[in-house]
C-alpha cells in the first residue's frame, strides 16, 4: 500500500502518526524512502517513531509495551536513500555495504547532553522497533534539470546508467525480499488482513489508537466463524443429500449418519 507520503500541508501531526501506525502494522516490508544521506535531519524526519511507542496498546486494560512486544507485529524495514552521492565508505576510508552504512548511521553518538540523549533516542527505537532492517542508495537519476522535472516521460537511455541498474537491483530485492505478513508466528491470509484492518481502524476512529490484542483477537474470532459457518453448510448439504429423500429413518441411523458427517 502507498501511504502518498507523510507531512502533507493539508494535514496534521496526528492524521500522519495514524497513517504511519496503521501502514506499519499492515505491511511485512515497510519501504521508508528519504532523499539524500542518513544525517540528523533525516534521522529527525524519522522522529515519528517515537511517538509509535505512544500510538498503540498491546492490551486494552494495559499500558505496558515491551520491545518484544512490538518486533511480533512490526515489518521488515528497506530504507531508500534517493539522490545519494556520498561514498560508501567507513571512518578509516575502508568500504562498506549499504546496509553497515545504516546500521552505522543507526549507531549512538557520544555526549551526555539532552540533545544528545534525544537523538540517541530515536536511534535506539528505530534499532528496536525494526530488528530485521535493510538499506539500499540510489544515485541522482540525471544531472540534466530539465530531465529531472519531467522524468515520468523520459526513457531509460536519459537516465544515468547507475540510476537504472540501482532501480533494477532495488526492485529485486523487494520482490525477493517481502516475507509472508505474521502476527504472534501465524500467517496473515487475505481475509484475516482485512479483518486486521477493520480492527486496526475501528480502534483509531473511536479510541484513538489501536489495541494489538483486540485486534489479534478480531481477526481470530473473524476466521474461527468463517471455519464454524463452512462446517455447518457441509452438514446441512450432507443432510439434505442423505438423509432427508428417504425419510423416515430409524433413531441409530440417524445417530450413525451424524457421526459419519462430523468426520
Amino acid at each position: 500500500m502507498d501511504t502518498e507520503g507523510l507531512g502533507g500541508v493539508d494535514e496534521n501531526k496526528n492524521h500522519d502518526i495514524r497513517i504511519f501506525i496503521l501502514s506499519v502494522l499492515l505491511s511485512s516490508l515497510f519501504i521508508y524512502n528519504s532523499k539524500g544521506t542518513i544525517d540528523e535531519n533525516a534521522l529527525q524526519n524519522m522522529s515519528l517513531v517515537i511517538n509509535l511507542a505512544n500510538s498503540f496498546k498491546v492490551k486494552e486494560f494495559s499500558d505496558k509495551i515491551s520491545t518484544e512486544d512490538i518486533q511480533n507485529v512490526f515489518p521488515r524495514l528497506l530504507w531508500v536513500l534517493r539522490d545519494f552521492s556520498l561514498k560508501l565508505e567507513d571512518s578509516n576510508g575502508n568500504p562498506i555495504t549499504m546496509k553497515e552504512y545504516l546500521e552505522n548511521s543507526l549507531k549512538d553518538v557520544k555526549g551526555i547532553s539532552e540533545t544528545i540523549q534525544q537523538k540517541n533516542r530515536i536511534r535506539k527505537i528505530l534499532r528496536d522497533f525494526f530488528k530485521d532492517r535493510d538499506c539500499y542508495c540510489l544515485v541522482r537519476p540525471t544531472e540534466d534539470e530539465n530531465k529531472l522535472q519531467n522524468l515520468t516521460s523520459a526513457s531509460e537511455s536519459e537516465l544515468r546508467p547507475e540510476f537504472v541498474k540501482g532501480i533494477k537491483e532495488v526492485t529485486s530485492l523487494v520482490h525477493t525480499s517481502v516475507p509472508v505478513k505474521t502476527i504472534n508466528g501465524m500467517m496473515v491470509n487475505g481475509p484475516n488482513l482485512v479483518a486486521l484492518s477493520e480492527s486496526y481502524c475501528k480502534g483509531i476512529n473511536e479510541k484513538g489508537l489501536p489495541v494489538l490484542q483486540t485486534a489479534w483477537n478480531y481477526m481470530c474470532e473473524n476466521q474461527c466463524n468463517k471455519i464454524i459457518n463452512k462446517l455447518v453448510d457441509n452438514y446441512k448439504d450432507y443432510i439434505k443429500k442423505s438423509i432427508i429423500p428417504n425419510m423416515p429413518h430409524p433413531s441409530d441411523y440417524l445417530k450413525e449418519n451424524h457421526k459419519e458427517s462430523l468426520k
